[in-house]
């Protein structure tokens, strides 16, 4: 898991290539005026989401994880918790989901808690479990970009 600022995503370049062509996206885009739903990313084999929603107190929260990705989480507007742990301490609820490259997990009784806020944005690895959306007290909408970029094997 890598959490940091939008400003310092080139430092990340080298790490994950991929990432040019979504910070190419992030700009031109103009991903605050363009509507909640899917895109592709040119140049790129990665797909966008952009979501508004509003954090919840999970009832009944579940952790995933995702065979065929990394998630890219940008947070453009809002507050919110992430949680996270490492997949191998995680104890799976079902099987693997296919179609939706994920897999489901009961929430761990020891995770970390991540404050995400404008500005800020997190990788998540095949390795890490997570669970987004959590409601900071106060907080009513959020706008987040999920990039998912295949990895390699």
């Amino acid at each position: 898991m890598i959490v940091d600022t939008i400003r310092n995503l080139r430092e990340y370049f080298p790490l994950i290539p991929e990432l040019r062509e979504v910070a190419d996206f992030l700009e031109c885009a103009g991903t605050e005026k363009l509507s909640p739903g899917h895109y592709d990313i040119e140049g790129s084999a990665g797909k966008a989401a952009i979501l508004e929603y509003r954090p919840e107190d999970k009832k009944r929260p579940r952790f995933e994880t995702h065979d065929r990705c990394m998630e890219v989480q940008f947070m453009l507007r809002g507050r919110e918790l992430h949680y996270h742990a490492l997949r191998e301490k995680l104890e799976p609820i079902g099987g693997y989901e296919e179609e939706r490259d994920r897999t489901l997990y009961a929430c761990p009784p020891e995770h970390t808690a991540v404050l995400m806020e404008k500005g800020s944005f997190a990788v998540y690895f095949p390795e890490d479990g997570h669970l987004t959306a959590v409601r900071v007290p106060g907080e009513t909408l959020c706008r987040r970009l999920v990039v998912k970029l295949p990895v390699k094997k």
